[in-house]
């Protein structure tokens, strides 16, 4: 394996093949404005193939040894202010992806082409792997053991046993151990993910790990609308017109005016029956007072 100051200093006797394809990525690179890492280990052939396919136009999938990709880009820096540090993201079976999307398009298209399935021992969690709390279908015997076994507490509801505590049994980047496999497929739990891992994205000199890239659509549109929402409250306590809160601004100022004009009795054409009613019965209040 050849590391990129090793391929500087023996290039003259490197295979030619190398040569010729670390000329062929850095040609591919230089055609992209986003450029990825990402890990297929575990994915199978024949799903590989079927995302190559539905990437076909946009994204293009590049293979090839993580030493000579490594090169390729170190070859490529000048073009991409940053690009080089790129380099420590590659790990597994490591693979290129270039396109000229946005980095976060090409996260969730990835991510939305990913499929569960069940965890086998020594695979490396995705994200913590959770069992929640509630019943299951087994009535009480083995299964009990089996759930202490991975520190779950357990007691029995309407003659079923059920997990009495939520638990993460695996976190993040840990190996999944064959005590936690068994307990995910009796409870029939698909943790893992068969697809292309995206590892890291470079676009306009930043590099975007996968925890960034990963988005979750439904907790982004919520945290958004309470930002309209606290922004737009901000202009109306402000009183600082927009085109969105124009005509909440001008009904509280309409509002505002009225009280003022009322409170100060000033006769306004809104008020002015509403004054006079109110001196006609201030008058008539005097006038018994005076005996009148």
């Amino acid at each position: 394996m050849y590391s990129v100051q090793v391929w500087k200093m023996k290039r003259n006797k490197i295979a030619k093949w190398k040569t010729d394809q670390v000329k062929e990525l850095e040609s591919k690179i230089k055609k992209y404005k986003v450029i990825a890492i990402a890990d297929l280990t575990s994915l199978p052939s024949l799903q590989l193939q079927k995302m190559r396919s539905s990437l076909k136009g946009t994204t293009e999938l590049v293979g090839a040894k993580s030493a000579l990709m490594k090169i390729a880009l170190e070859n490529v820096k000048g073009n991409y202010k940053g690009l080089e540090d790129l380099n420590k993201y590659f790990q597994g079976v490591a693979s290129l992806i270039l396109t000229n999307e946005s980095a976060f398009i090409l996260a969730k298209k990835l991510n939305d082409a990913k499929t569960a399935a069940p965890a086998k021992p020594g695979q490396l969690a995705p994200k913590d792997i959770v069992i929640p709390a509630g019943p299951t279908p087994f009535p009480p015997g083995p299964i009990i053991s089996d759930l202490g076994k991975v520190g779950l507490k357990t007691g029995v509801e309407g003659g079923k046993v059920a997990v009495k505590e939520e638990k993460i049994v695996t976190k993040k980047g840990e190996p999944v151990s064959k005590d936690v496999c068994v307990v995910l497929s009796k409870l029939k739990i698909e943790p893992m993910e068969l697809g292309i891992n995206l590892v890291a994205a470079y676009e306009d000199g930043v590099i975007f790990d996968s925890d960034v890239l990963r988005i979750d659509d439904a907790a982004f549109k919520a945290k958004f609308a309470s930002c309209a929402s606290d922004a737009f409250n901000l202009t109306l306590a402000l009183g600082y017109p927009t085109k969105d809160n124009i005509t909440r601004l001008l009904s509280k100022a309409f509002k505002d005016s009225v009280f003022l004009a009322d409170s100060k009795d000033i006769m306004t054409s809104e008020n002015v029956k509403k004054l006079l009613g109110k001196a006609d019965i201030q008058a008539e209040a005097l006038k018994e007072e005076a005996n009148l």
